[in-house]
């Protein structure tokens, strides 16, 4: 049985979103910390699409999010090719997989992978009882954890 840790990323109205703490290139943590020095603007951004997910839910706005692998995985985007993959789970939590830059085309089949893969490990641990939530001291304590 694996433990599966996820850090709170940001409390909404609706929902809050948390993401799985993975080690490796496509972490949305490391995500995250590369564009908030590489590329301030794009980043604040990407915070602007997942305050309006944490606030309200998704759009039917196919430019800002996308339904990857329906009805499973989502994608919240930029205009300039921040992406930052997705999916539901009970208890109104979001639960971001990983981030990357777009490249051409659609969303590339090693990131569709990486966020099934993510998505699996998090719902049999959820399951399982074997999930770590990461709560930053300055944040506080959030309304909702999956019983």
């Amino acid at each position: 049985m694996n433990r599966v840790s996820i850090e709170v990323v940001l409390y909404g109205e609706r929902f809050n979103i948390w993401a799985i703490v993975a080690g490796g290139k496509y972490s949305f943590q490391a995500f995250a910390k590369k564009y908030q020095r590489k590329n301030k603007k794009e980043w604040a951004k990407m915070v602007k699409r997942l305050e309006r997910i944490a606030n309200y839910d998704l759009t039917h706005n196919k430019r800002q999010f996308n339904a990857v692998i329906p009805p499973d995985i989502f994608e919240a985007k930029t205009y300039n090719g921040l992406r930052v993959l997705f999916f539901y789970s009970k208890d109104d939590m979001i639960i971001c997989t990983s981030g990357y830059p777009k490249q051409k085309g659609k969303t590339p089949k090693n990131q569709k992978k990486i966020a099934l893969q993510r998505m699996k490990l998090f719902k049999e641990a959820l399951k399982n009882r074997s999930v770590d939530y990461i709560v930053p001291e300055e944040s506080h304590t959030p309304r909702r954890f999956p019983q």
